[in-house]
């Protein structure tokens, strides 16, 4: 990663898997690749100098982060919070000692605010002045865990929710498991509050579920017995002998996996096919 390049395959020190896929880094006009570049240089750097073992790095990203606090955003950790795309209880959480940070976060508040992760971790006070804030990039935001809403568990809202669905609002929901995210709100939680209600909406979304199935049955089959048609046609058109595994081989080539129940189809489809042309498929198959 030093020399510019993402490389895949596992680490050759811990056998940690890095990717599947080489790509090269472009420190000038990527953002994810500076963050990258920026880690592996911090990491190399603690490599080459480590921290002495009888430094508290904790104490001192602790001590780190208060300063580019009160520094920054005039001790306001809200904002340092916002800066970082955290919530601000994680924050405190590691001003206060009541978690520690992983590697990754502290990684990431030392490219944010550009200072080495060696400094930040024996609590240097040089590195303050001349710091900077810097946005993350979108991949290293994305990753950090979603702001939870207050549970809702009241019965209005949820027999509000519930009318919603049997009025036949809501169409992409199917299950009562996505269907509790929208109140924060478990589906135990749902049948202890509301029990009939709970089974009632379960019902309704059992039957959308059938219908979408039978839909998408409905569909493929109409696609499948298109492309077997047109298969036999053609091997009935070529003097091919039409059998039932040289059919299902070609439409694998198109992307389908045969199901039990569509063999008497394709059967069906071939018959009529020869039947057409003014023979059956057993006299075809003797004739070959």
């Amino acid at each position: 990663m030093l020399q510019g390049k993402d490389n895949p395959g596992q680490c050759v020190h811990c056998g940690a898997w890095l990717g599947g896929s080489a790509r090269l880094l472009d420190e000038d006009r990527d953002g994810l690749s500076k963050y990258l570049i920026w880690v592996a240089r911090s990491f190399a750097d603690l490599l080459a100098n480590p921290v002495a073992a009888t430094t508290d790095a904790g104490s001192g990203f602790r001590t780190t982060l208060q300063k580019i606090r009160d520094f920054h955003f005039q001790g306001v950790s809200a904002h340092l919070a916002l800066s970082l795309d955290r919530n601000k209880s994680v924050i405190a959480t590691w001003l206060s000692r009541g978690s520690a940070p992983s590697w990754q976060a502290m990684s990431t508040v030392s490219y944010a605010f550009h200072v080495p992760l060696q400094e930040m971790l024996t609590g240097s006070k040089d590195c303050i002045p001349v710091s900077f804030h810097r946005p993350l990039p979108l991949l290293v935001t994305s990753s950090h865990r979603p702001r939870r809403r207050p549970q809702r568990t009241d019965i209005p809202s949820l027999l509000k929710l519930f009318a919603r669905v049997h009025a036949g609002e809501l169409p992409h929901i199917q299950t009562l498991t996505a269907l509790s995210p929208i109140l924060n709100i478990s589906v135990r939680e749902m049948r202890r509050i509301a029990k009939n209600e709970t089974q009632a909406v379960a019902e309704v979304l059992s039957l959308r579920r059938k219908r979408a199935q039978e839909k998408k049955d409905l569909v493929r089959k109409n696609a499948l017995t298109f492309e077997a048609f047109r298969i036999v046609q053609s091997f009935y058109e070529l003097g091919r002998h039409p059998s039932r595994r040289a059919i299902e081989k070609e439409l694998r080539l198109l992307g389908y996996s045969m199901r039990r129940k569509e063999y008497e189809l394709i059967a069906q489809i071939r018959n009529e096919v020869l039947k057409g042309q003014g023979r059956t498929a057993a006299a075809y198959e003797h004739r070959g």
